[in-house]
């Protein structure tokens, strides 16, 4: 008959006290970060977002990050724009139509941060016997105020920018040289 038994020396005892303080630990770490998952979770890019009714675009505000805008014209955050790219608008139009709504803002003083495109707007027009394509659409500008726009263009450089008051569908700014 031989015996099974196993002996147990220092050193293997040593090596299973080990193995044990390690599977404790591990276990200790699983329990505690399964109860503490809520605030493990809490994506930080979220915190201070707003969601823009006219774009469907969120802007992100994250606390404790340092502010990438300067007050430079040139730092308005356009939202819904990329909806015009996919109505044809080429990439040099659509960097055209950023700059007429920078020259918008600057003619009339004012402190643009944010424009947005109210997307369900987007009305696409296309003259066949001109080429030229007509888009409308709402703005709105500083999360406030709303001006109508239409912005014509054609070929791969071409695009003016009219913006109308909604009130009165008067024109307040148009981005078409008349020579005078």
């Amino acid at each position: 008959m031989v015996s099974n038994k196993i002996k147990l020396t220092p050193k293997s005892i040593l090596i299973i006290g080990i193995i044990s303080f390690i599977l404790l630990v591990i276990t200790i770490s699983i329990i505690y970060l399964s109860f503490n998952k809520k605030s493990n979770n809490n994506d930080q890019s979220t915190t201070n977002s707003y969601v823009d009714p006219g774009s469907g675009e969120t802007v992100y505000n994250p606390p404790n990050k340092a502010n990438e805008k300067t007050n430079s014209s040139n730092d308005i955050i356009y939202l819904g724009f990329t909806n015009l790219l996919n109505k044809g608008l080429t990439d040099i139009q659509y960097k055209k139509l950023k700059t007429h709504f920078r020259t918008y803002s600057t003619l009339n003083n004012l402190s643009i941060k944010e424009i947005s495109v109210t997307t369900s707007s987007i009305k696409h027009i296309l003259d066949q016997s001109s080429g030229k394509n007509t888009l409308t659409f709402t703005t709105t500008i500083n999360r406030k105020s709303t001006l109508d726009a239409k912005i014509t263009y054609s070929g791969l450089y071409n695009i003016d920018l009219f913006l109308y008051n909604p009130k009165d569908s008067k024109q307040v700014f148009t981005s078409v040289y008349n020579g005078q």
